[in-house]
């Protein structure tokens, strides 16, 4: 049984005990009549009316019933509090505040979460495409610290910071050979083929 329903019918027992009309009672509170019939077809009150009509009927169990109905505990803290509203989920704008804040974060995350796949997938993609094999054998590659492949047997793990990449010199004089072959339309097309094919060009 609903609290509403357990309301409405405590309420039309009261009403009737009291040989009074919904007018009346209406009158009494300052509300229509058709308010008051509402509240004994199913419609719970506020708080407020609730102990109003506890007041005017001599029937406290409306009030509590009203109550037990209206409370509610906060998503944020725990805390119980009671709600005119059935929208409202947080007993004050602090807590209502935290869990926006706390949204954010989780929405954040989760952004950054899809950034992190979607780098992993592609360090893969590049791994694959280069080692066919899924053995890693360039233990010098700047990718290695994230690559997924393992190394090859008999070659040395080498810390990033002293990888032959941290050459500045070599990072120019290889970023200066890769552009002049990108130029070249015939190598260009067999390096495209040759990564969709999952190997290196020639």
């Amino acid at each position: 049984m609903s609290a509403a329903y357990k309301f409405s019918r405590r309420l039309t027992a009261a009403i009737a005990a009291r040989g009074t009309s919904h007018t009346q009672v209406g009158e009494a509170l300052g509300v229509s009549r058709q308010r008051v019939r509402e509240w004994t077809t199913g419609a719970l009150p506020t708080v407020a009316n609730a102990a109003r009509l506890a007041e005017a009927l001599a029937d406290e169990s409306l009030l509590v019933i009203c109550r037990e109905a209206r409370t509610r505990a906060c998503l944020s803290c725990g805390r119980s509090f009671l709600a005119e509203n059935r929208r409202r989920r947080f007993c004050g704008p602090v807590c209502g505040s935290i869990n926006l804040a706390l949204r954010g974060r989780v929405k954040t995350a989760s952004l950054g979460e899809r950034r992190l796949g979607l780098l992993e997938g592609a360090v893969e993609s590049f791994c694959v495409a280069c080692e066919p094999a899924l053995v890693c054998r360039d233990a010098g590659c700047p990718l290695r610290p994230v690559s997924p492949l393992p190394l090859a047997a008999g070659a040395t793990e080498v810390s990033p910071r002293r990888t032959c990449w941290s050459n500045p010199g070599r990072v120019a004089g290889a970023r200066a050979r890769m552009t002049e072959l990108w130029r070249d339309p015939e190598w260009r097309a067999r390096r495209v083929r040759a990564i969709a094919a999952g190997r290196r060009a020639g």
